[in-house]
């Protein structure tokens, strides 16, 4: 598997002087991970927008939906943003890894 981007992981917290607030706190930097665009055909079927929806793949376990994923290290694709909105668990040989379900941020 190739894992070509460096990425850091952010989970939802509660701002602890306001308890009506919520913020990203960062959980992991500097995880490997490759992402893919969805095909035309899925994005269809699940009512995404075209061109925002991706396949993402990592060998890092605990990652969960509603988890934010930046992208650094890279000219192309530093400063991108993913939200988690769907986790599996291929975790068996001969290759174990995840498949996660990103939107791009904002979208």
């Amino acid at each position: 598997m190739i894992l070509d981007k460096t990425a850091s992981l952010f989970r939802l917290a509660q701002d602890a002087s306001d308890a009506d607030h919520e913020y990203y706190q960062p959980l992991v930097r500097g995880f490997r991970i490759n992402i893919q665009p969805v095909s035309d055909k899925y994005e269809a079927a699940t009512g995404n927008t075209f061109g925002r929806s991706y396949n993402g793949y990592t060998t890092m376990s605990g990652i969960h939906i509603y988890d934010k994923i930046a992208i650094s290290g890279t000219t192309s694709y530093s400063g991108m943003e993913y939200d988690v909105e769907g986790v599996k668990d291929w975790r068996f040989p001969p290759l174990p890894h995840f498949e996660l379900l990103l939107r791009e941020a904002g979208s």
